[in-house]
């Protein structure tokens, strides 16, 4: 159901509709950006520290230490298996994400793959 909602919010019916077709369609790099979220009106980051999901555990306690939380623990309510995201793109999806969101990439030392 959550897919299906999903799906109807950016006009998406065919259920062959590709990860390509709706990158070239429907994203909108400064909607759906990073930066959209965590830039300020002046386009600064006003923030200290950005944890990143792939270390969420150790920026978590990052967080917590700087908090005086003496609990750094986050536990694991779901957990699910998925193969590596890198399999979901083609040559062409890769350049085109790279091309969208260069400036966060670059920013926050993305690499494909890791």
């Amino acid at each position: 159901m959550k897919d299906e909602i999903h799906r109807k919010e950016y006009g998406i019916y065919d259920d062959e509709y590709s990860y390509l077709a709706f990158l070239e369609s429907k994203l909108n790099h400064e909607t759906f950006g990073l930066f959209h979220f965590i830039k300020d009106s002046n386009g600064e980051i006003p923030m200290d520290f950005i944890g990143r999901f792939e270390n969420l555990q150790e920026d978590f306690k990052i967080v917590c230490d700087k908090l005086d939380i003496s609990d750094h623990s986050l536990p694991q309510l779901l957990k699910r298996s998925y193969t590596h995201y890198t399999e979901a793109y083609t040559p062409k999806t890769k350049d085109l994400v790279y091309n969208l969101y260069k400036e966060e990439i670059e920013y926050f030392n993305f690499e494909f793959g890791e």
